[in-house]
């Protein structure tokens, strides 16, 4: 089974502490954790599973070999920081408003909906707080792929 490198952009703020938590729960095969936050916030640790991992700042190349960004650090932050993690290869599920009016980038109610096992497009919009992004691995997890961001 692949292993995936997981970046949570926001790491700091309520809602990044929440999703490292969601995804110390969830069935998604993690190979490496990326905490990502500010300036401000870089060196400082933060833990993942009993391990104490070294937050980065997060800039376009720390997304280099990112399979998949959970953000969550505020509209500005994702508009900037999200397309640059596409160019490298990354999925994105966005929590800001930052992508809500563009038609192209599709919204994620349903944990269990399918466009998301078998088209997954570069930035999805997680609306609900409640979304199980592992559930989208369990059914099948080899048509996690990569496509082209669409701006």
């Amino acid at each position: 089974m692949r292993e995936y490198t997981v970046a949570i952009l926001g790491a700091t703020g309520a809602v990044g502490s929440r999703l490292i938590e969601q995804l110390e729960q969830s069935t998604i095969p993690v190979k490496k954790v990326k905490l990502l936050a500010s300036k401000r916030s870089a060196g400082k640790q933060l833990n993942f599973k009993g391990q104490a991992i070294t937050i980065e700042e997060a800039t376009p190349e720390v997304f280099e070999s990112v399979d998949l960004v959970l953000a969550s650090a505020g509209g500005a932050v994702s508009k900037r920081l999200l397309p640059e993690a596409v160019k490298r290869g990354a999925v994105c599920v966005d929590n800001t408003s930052a992508f809500r009016m563009e038609p192209e980038v599709p919204l994620v109610n349903d944990p269990n909906d399918g466009r998301f096992r078998t088209d997954p497009s570069k930035i999805w919009l997680r609306t609900d707080h409640r979304f199980d992004l592992s559930s989208s691995f369990r059914s099948r997890p080899n048509r996690f792929r990569r496509n082209a961001f669409r701006s």
